[in-house]
């Protein structure tokens, strides 16, 4: 499945995007599912029925309910053409990547084509890496037209986009002179802040992981900065109850002043130690 191709209309910008709500999305996920179960990616996960043997179990076993809901600790969403439709958004977010940890791609390679009454393909061997990047662009073709904006991930997780002018920094190299306990630090605050499933609460802490990146580097930040900048970029996070809690501290501002936290720590992240790298000359 090729990726999305942007029309004229749509890169001229003749006609704006759509915004989807989460009726339109549940349709075009359940429609992506039958798609791909009709193509029989799901047969090496869910097993298949012969006119001879009868159901074939496959990974799941025989009650793929039953090891769906002990395995991903989902009810009520097996069979997927009947229940999509109705999930909410947690649980529709869950059952994508679910299923994009079940979906593999069918070869014709040791395949028996059972002609007896129309039976069909049996398969032995399958693609999972071709079918995860088919399924990963089929339901990402929907989910960054919902909300603000979701895909998902080379990982199987659904995470935010990011806004416009803004996913490129949560996607940039963090040059190494962060050392890697830094990156790691850096690369989980991004990967709980993009989260599709993330709380305020999950949100919130990735930008404090974030601001404790920033003080491991203050006495860099202090050599790049005017001091009123640096103490001021701080002051920030004392007043927006990220760092050392007290009654003068604010906790109930609006989220998107969260979102300004999170981009605003991170771009001064990448922008200290690329004047880092600058000074030392490292690569």
């Amino acid at each position: 499945m090729p990726a999305r191709r942007y029309y004229y209309h749509q890169r001229s910008g003749a006609q704006q995007p759509p915004r989807l709500d989460l009726e339109a999305v549940r349709k075009l996920v359940s429609s992506s599912y039958r798609l791909f179960a009709s193509r029989d990616y799901f047969q090496e996960a869910f097993g298949y029925r012969c006119v001879d043997e009868g159901f074939v179990p496959g990974i799941c076993g025989e009650d793929v309910g039953g090891w769906i809901h002990v395995n991903a600790w989902l009810d009520s969403v097996y069979p997927f053409d009947e229940k999509i439709s109705l999930l909410d958004e947690p649980t529709l977010f869950a059952t994508i990547e679910l299923l994009w940890d079940l979906v593999s791609a069918p070869s014709k390679e040791g395949a028996h084509h059972h002609t007896f009454s129309g039976c069909g393909w049996h398969y032995v061997k399958f693609d999972k890496a071709k079918a995860r990047d088919e399924w990963r662009i089929a339901v990402t073709n929907a989910l960054e037209f919902y909300g603000e904006g979701f895909e998902l991930s080379d990982r199987g997780e659904v995470q935010r986009i990011g806004k416009p002018g803004l996913a490129e920094i949560m996607e940039a190299t963090v040059p190494r002179s962060a050392n890697q306990e830094n990156i790691d630090k850096i690369a989980d605050a991004v990967r709980r802040f993009r989260s599709g499933r993330s709380s305020r609460k999950d949100r919130q802490e990735a930008v404090e992981e974030l601001v404790k990146v920033l003080e491991f580097f203050r006495p860099q930040i202090k050599q790049h900065m005017f001091r009123k900048d640096e103490d001021r970029l701080f002051e920030i996070a004392n007043e927006f109850s990220l760092r050392h809690h007290n009654q003068r501290q604010k906790s109930d501002y609006d989220p998107a002043w969260l979102s300004w936290m999170f981009y605003l720590y991170l771009a001064t992240i990448h922008l200290v130690l690329r004047l880092i790298e600058r000074e030392t000359g490292a690569t």
